[in-house]
């Protein structure tokens, strides 16, 4: 699905409405450009109305940082509501990720080692062991 872009007017703000996706190619140059052609108009307050993006990878999240840093560095805002959102899910998932992942394997292991203890104190292990050295 091709990224259709719609450009509207409100209140001096340039809204720009996107649909589809945000993937490297044609998606991705396609809304650098218009971040571009926007800037080049003089337009200083933008927003990137992300509702109906169903993807983006890591080309598109990309396009819309260096588009940011294009648009600050010519005394521009843009505001991407929901590519904040999904920033701040992406990293918050990798953090968690990150931490619980080897806490859940450290409290599995011990638990086993804990079993492993218990089983060792059961009288069926002791009868084995005894009958085991005789």
């Amino acid at each position: 699905m091709a990224l259709k872009m719609t450009n509207r007017e409100v209140d001096g703000v340039s809204v720009v409405a996107l649909d589809g996706r945000i993937v490297l190619g044609e998606e991705s140059n396609a809304l650098r450009e218009k971040v571009k052609g926007l800037l080049a108009e003089g337009k200083k307050k933008i927003v990137l109305n992300m509702d109906n993006i169903t993807f983006i990878d890591s080309a598109g999240l990309g396009t819309l940082v260096a588009a940011h840093h294009s648009a600050k560095g010519q005394g521009a805002s843009l505001r991407q509501p929901l590519g904040i959102t999904v920033m701040g899910g992406l990293i918050l998932s990798q953090v968690f990720t990150l931490y619980t992942t080897p806490v859940i394997y450290l409290y599995l292991d011990r638990l086993r080692m804990k079993l492993v203890r218990w089983s060792a104190t059961m009288p069926w292990n002791r009868q084995l062991d005894a009958s085991a050295s005789t």
